[in-house]
């Protein structure tokens, strides 16, 4: 699941390095913006990260992390995760000054490429489904899902009053 390759593009309507293409209206950054994974030493990077962007959820040291950095600072991320044998896509976050510029897209399609052929589960806000859709992930019913899953969407629901949905992302041979 991990992909040593990193993309570099510039965001807003910049001219795109890469196959990216970001369509927003101004380009207000001065500095390329790298999409890479993370290497296991880096995992305190992500740690700040998470912590300085309201998510205080435990890490693993096992996940695989995703990024994209303008510099040598994060601005998005996300993590891949193994549980129960099953692939959770969650902590995707994007810095609230790089929003609506097309990284947290950018990162999404750097998951897919990650995942290739695996199947993955995530649990965004319901206002997300389309966004999570760009890369093959589809509304399904709790029932469907590992019995973790279903664990952590009542929770999220119920004791957190959060509008969420589970969603999956079929890999090949799923049958899905």
């Amino acid at each position: 699941m991990r992909l040593q390759e990193s993309r570099v593009f510039m965001p807003s309507n910049c001219f795109p390095v890469d196959h990216f293409s970001l369509h927003t209206k101004a380009c207000s950054m001065t500095h390329a913006l790298k999409v890479r994974t993370l290497e296991r030493d880096e995992m305190e990077r992500a740690a700040s990260f998470y912590l300085e962007n309201g998510y205080d959820s435990a890490l693993d040291e096992q996940d695989t992390f995703l990024v994209v950095e303008e510099g040598n600072a994060i601005v998005a991320a996300l993590r891949l995760c193994r549980e129960g044998g099953d692939v959770v896509l969650r902590g995707m976050r994007v810095r609230d000054l790089h929003r609506r510029r097309g990284i947290g897209t950018a990162l999404l399609q750097h998951a897919a490429a990650v995942l290739k052929d695996e199947s993955c589960y995530c649990i965004p806000f319901r206002s997300l489904e389309k966004f999570y859709g760009q890369i093959g992930f589809e509304v399904v019913e709790p029932a469907e899902a590992p019995d973790f899953l279903r664990d952590r969407i009542r929770i999220y629901r119920v004791k957190l009053g959060l509008d969420v949905i589970l969603m999956y992302r079929p890999g090949m041979g799923d049958g899905s």
